[in-house]
């Protein structure tokens, strides 16, 4: 197993046993050319490791530990591996501090899956900064842990000691668009953007068009999360939105189903802490394109949204306008159109100083027009009703 070592009343010959069991000791002169009568005597003496992890220095022989209790071995023999089994009932992180470990030893760590595929490199683990491992879903993982170099060992242990934290996101798995989680309109979800470069899906199945808003609570420092709304052919409807300034509101302008991508910026921070994710859902009002007479009814919703009707004239003259009721956040102008699809007038104004007027355009003859309905400001809109009342000529 070794190499002859010399012997002397000043120099003690130390051997490493790897494991308990019978060894044998050899001895001889050095040159093989002295002798001597004379008895001479050995004082061996044995110090144990006291590792009960082992033997532990294969992958089939990793040793179960608990996370939350340090982690007690030793780096013995020269280039002795310890490999350490934790087992996990939820996605999170594990933060490693060096208690203690004898002069000479450094320990290094690396993880690997249950299907001993390697999850990080080598790192160090110090006494002073704890060493994070990202643990990306519940199940077993295996800490391979060495001396940096290989090339140092010592009976005496080291320990390590292990904090687990649980991410706390009870949606995982939902990092694919097909594992979409259902959001749960106005109650918090516990979710986390964990580990590195992690996506959440979220589906939401809407009985009516209107405004989706979700907050987000409880970020952590560093994490910056973005969020954007798919439509249901798997297309992208809006651009990253953040979400750390507060409640982001997302347009659905049909019934339906609807997908919510929530992701870090830029996919380099995350952290194993659960955030509250709040969804509420505020529904438009229900349209007729039908003017009823004389009254048109919508909503301006979502941005850019425009409502057509149709009107009947029975003779030409003045048509008087007026807006009856306004919807919060969104102010409607009007233009009149020909049957044969030619603009009659410019964009017509129903609210003049933060009051609504009556206003007033000719019409050329009887017969049927469009009205076109906007809101004043292209981007604002609104899932309240307006109501405008429509008087043509001829009628009171």
């Amino acid at each position: 197993m070794t190499n002859f070592e010399t012997l002397g009343a000043e120099r003690a010959a130390v051997f490493d046993l790897p494991g308990a069991g019978r060894y044998y000791l050899e001895f001889r002169e050095s040159n093989d050319d002295g002798r001597s009568p004379q008895k001479f005597k050995i004082a061996p003496t044995f110090t144990a490791t006291g590792d009960r992890h082992e033997p532990n220095s294969s992958w089939g022989r990793a040793a179960p530990i608990t996370l939350g209790e340090p982690i007690a071995g030793s780096i013995f023999p020269k280039g002795d591996i310890d490999y350490m089994r934790v087992t996990v009932a939820d996605q999170g992180q594990i933060a490693l501090t060096l208690e203690s470990a004898p002069d000479g030893i450094e320990p290094e760590v690396r993880l690997w899956s249950a299907e001993k595929g390697t999850l990080t490199n080598f790192f160090a683990i110090t006494a002073d900064v704890p060493s994070l491992i990202d643990l990306p879903e519940p199940g077993s993982y295996v800490l391979e842990i060495r001396e940096q170099g290989s090339d140092n060992a010592d009976p005496n242990g080291y320990r390590i000691g292990t904090v687990f934290t649980p991410a706390g996101d009870a949606y995982e798995p939902n990092n694919v668009f097909g594992a979409a989680a259902a959001l749960r309109l106005d109650t918090a979800m516990d979710v986390a953007v964990f580990p590195k470069g992690d996506v959440d899906w979220f589906r939401y199945q809407a009985a009516n068009r209107g405004q989706l808003t979700l907050t987000l609570d409880g970020i952590p420092g560093g994490v910056a999360p973005v969020v954007r709304l798919w439509g249901g052919e798997k297309n992208t409807v809006t651009s990253w939105l953040a979400m750390d300034n507060g409640p982001v509101v997302l347009d659905l302008p049909t019934k339906g189903e609807w997908w919510i991508e929530i992701r870090e910026a830029n996919n380099d921070n995350h952290a194993p802490m659960a955030m509250a994710l709040t969804a509420r859902f505020d529904p438009a009002s229900v349209v007729t394109k039908d003017s009823g007479g004389t009254v048109l009814t919508g909503t301006l919703f979502p941005k850019r949204d425009s409502d057509w009707f149709r009107l009947q004239a029975t003779a030409g003259g003045e048509m008087t306008m007026r807006l009856v009721e306004a919807p919060d956040g969104a102010i409607p102008v009007l233009r009149l159109w020909t049957a044969e699809k030619g603009t009659l007038t410019n964009w017509i104004e129903l609210v003049v100083n933060g009051q609504p007027v009556d206003a007033t355009t000719k019409i050329p003859g009887p017969g049927s027009y469009l009205v076109e309905i906007r809101s004043r400001e292209k981007e604002a809109r609104s899932t309240g009703t307006y109501r405008i009342r429509i008087t043509p000529p001829g009628q009171k």
